[in-house]
């Protein structure tokens, strides 16, 4: 059964169907429609507004508004209402047969629309008023209804910069915000755009603080399986998915879930677990020191979910791929039963490289370690030949930085952003990177860039996407359990371009990345207590700041009398659920919970209250149990004795 047509009838949420309304009762006769579709139930509809152009060259008339049909079936529109939020229309047809079919598309104009530059065979619409809505203004809401006033789909675009520019949905599971639209000079009305992915493919990306519609897309995959569910996922404690899981296991469902275990046994995540496992789940952590990094989900043997998500309680930049193809899906069913029986790493048994075909995109899978990734990669990058552009977690492979250093040489377009945290970690390539010339930016303090995206030669027929697991890193290389994907599809590599562009635009260049005036200087041994210091020109006020390790977040606390307020070149020591260590006279002592993540290799993010990360820190080796973490540098950190509060 085709992907969007199961996940129509179980998540309405889901970003393949934005817009989907609450089926009804009755049926709408279709005289003269296609063989197949005599009748159509009401409320089946699956319509997306993708396309607007508010402002015309001609300022008195040739406005428009372009709708896509996501759904299964057939839609005829007329009697159906269009609201701008200033008035109701009623639309009637005015060219070609009333109906849109699936992955169809119809255009909605203005009564006195030239009508030329529309593709042909198109349905055409428009108003009994003299104008479409009250004129499409650059504030209006675009809102269709059914004859009933029932709302089917909605849309804000921002406002064009200038006349005869149009606003295209970057791809049809965007949500709809301002930066999932672009503009497109004169616009594509009516027409199949290189941004509309096929009905088989989707994508999917987060971008912090929200992420929820990932979450209910995961939600419906999970929901839409019948027979099984096959999961490789590195973490996962999200309420939300982990009743899904249950809900699966209850209808029938057999669910086998592979994991790491460094996850399966920590505190915050080991309720979900045994949750999982009361109901009959099947958990298989890795129990080795390298990593069972993978995040994928195969659904029924034919539907794949996979990426650089995990599906945990906190929010990172991300993306994810729903694939609906049974050769893929059989491939990692295979390295999941492989896991299962305990051949991780090396031990497992696989081909280098599968080679699939999804409605003309061309995938090819790669299974790490020793899977030739990075390899491929490198290859990959010296085969550009107009931009490479990418967003890196972490990147300290020697080889995938000279490719880029290499790229820029010859004139490739090369820009990226690495994690703010990861950028200046030991072994980074982005110093190298900055020094040599490229626009290589550092993520905003205000997020978790988790991405491992490359699109290389956007825009051209060869366009090229990378992304899954895989950090750019020796460890992904040849320790840990990843999937990596190269993908060949203009359609996928316009739409992953609007997930770099949502990064690298709020990205700061390395020149724009000042230190905050309130550091983390120092992480006592085990991660018992932090040393922070007040390295502004003036106070701060520690009321309502908290500490993270991007799991758990904690409050800092200031005991009866205790002064909050640090002066410039002050410090404060933040004891982590342990005793305080002995400090100088005048150093303040405060109070927080422990965190899980300070112990072994830290990480550690400092909250203003807000919630927006002002400062933070990752530690690159295991620290000894009596060393502590120092800071050495404006951005880099090493070990060290211990001295609290000097």
């Amino acid at each position: 059964m085709n992907m969007l047509r199961r996940l129509r009838a179980l998540a309405t949420a889901s970003l393949l169907l934005i817009g989907a309304a609450a089926c009804g009762p009755g049926t709408l006769s279709l005289e003269g429609a296609p063989r197949g579709a005599a009748a159509l139930k009401a409320g089946s509809e699956s319509l997306l507004i993708t396309e607007v152009m508010r402002s015309p060259v001609d300022a008195r008339r040739g406005e428009w508004v372009e709708l896509y049909n996501a759904g299964p079936d057939p839609v005829s529109l007329a009697g159906w209402i269009f609201d701008d939020g200033d008035s109701t229309d009623a639309l009637v047809l005015l060219e070609g047969a009333d109906w849109v079919e699936p992955g169809g598309y119809a255009l909605l104009v203005d009564p006195d629309h030239p009508l030329t530059g529309l593709e042909p065979g198109v349905p055409v619409y428009t108003s009994t008023d003299s104008a479409l809505g009250n004129g499409i203004s650059a504030s209006d809401p675009l809102l269709l209804r059914r004859p009933d006033g029932t709302l089917v789909a909605e849309a804000v675009p921002p406002a064009p910069s200038g006349r005869g520019i149009a606003l295209e949905r970057r791809a049809i599971d965007a949500p709809d915000r301002p930066w999932a639209w672009r503009e497109v000079p004169g616009g594509t009305p009516g027409r199949r755009g290189a941004l509309v992915p096929s009905p088989r493919v989707a994508l999917h990306f987060t971008h912090p603080p929200v992420d929820d519609d990932t979450v209910d897309a995961a939600v419906a995959f999970i929901d839409s399986a019948e027979a099984s569910l096959d999961c490789a996922l590195y973490q996962m404690n999200h309420p939300r998915i982990l009743d899904a899981f249950v809900r699966a296991k209850r209808r029938g469902v057999a669910v086998r879930i592979v994991t790491d275990t460094t996850f399966y046994d920590r505190p915050d995540y080991r309720q979900g677990f045994v949750a999982l496992e009361a109901e009959g789940i099947l958990v298989r952590p890795d129990e080795r020191s390298s990593e069972m990094h993978d995040k994928y989900m195969v659904a029924d043997g034919e539907r794949v979910w996979i990426g650089s998500w995990n599906p945990t309680d906190h929010v990172s930049g991300d993306s994810a791929l729903e694939i609906e193809d049974a050769g893929l899906a059989a491939v990692l069913s295979e390295d999941v039963d492989q896991m299962m029986a305990g051949r991780f790493g090396v031990s497992k048994v696989r081909p280098e490289e599968t080679e699939h075909v999804v409605d003309g995109m061309e995938i090819g899978l790669h299974i790490s370690p020793a899977g030739g990734i990075e390899s491929r990669i490198v290859s990959e990058i010296d085969a550009a030949e107009h931009s490479v552009h990418f967003l890196a977690f972490s990147l300290t492979q020697d080889s995938i930085g000279d490719a880029l250093l290499r790229a820029a040489a010859r004139g490739v377009d090369v820009r990226g952003a690495i994690d703010w945290l990861h950028a200046t970690r030991r072994g980074s390539e982005w110093q190298r990177l900055v020094e040599a010339g490229l626009d290589v930016r550092r993520s905003p303090h205000a997020m978790l860039m988790h991405h491992k995206l490359i699109v290389i030669d956007a825009g051209t027929p060869n366009a090229r996407v990378i992304t899954g697991s895989y950090n750019f890193t020796g460890r992904a290389e040849t320790r840990n359990d990843e999937t990596m994907l190269f993908l060949r599809d203009a359609r996928l590599a316009a739409a992953s371009t609007a997930a770099f562009n949502a990064v690298y635009t709020e990205s700061l260049r390395a020149d724009e990345a000042p230190m905050p005036g309130l550091r983390i200087t120092e992480v006592g041994p085990e991660g018992r207590w932090v040393e922070l210091m007040n390295a502004g020109e003036a106070p701060v006020d520690l009321s309502g700041y908290r500490l993270s390790d991007q799991e758990r977040t904690v409050r800092i606390e200031s005991p009866s009398g205790m002064k909050t307020f640090l002066a410039p070149g002050e410090r404060a020591l933040v004891a982590m659920g342990a005793p305080p260590p002995t400090a100088k006279a005048g150093v303040a002592t405060l109070e927080a919970d422990p965190l899980p993540g300070l112990r072994g290799v830290p990480l550690l993010l400092l909250l203003d209250p807000r919630g927006v990360p002002v400062d933070g820190l990752a530690a690159s080796a295991t620290l000894a149990p009596e060393e502590a973490l120092a800071r050495i540098s404006v951005t880099a950190f090493g070990a060290a004795a211990p001295t609290p509060g000097e």
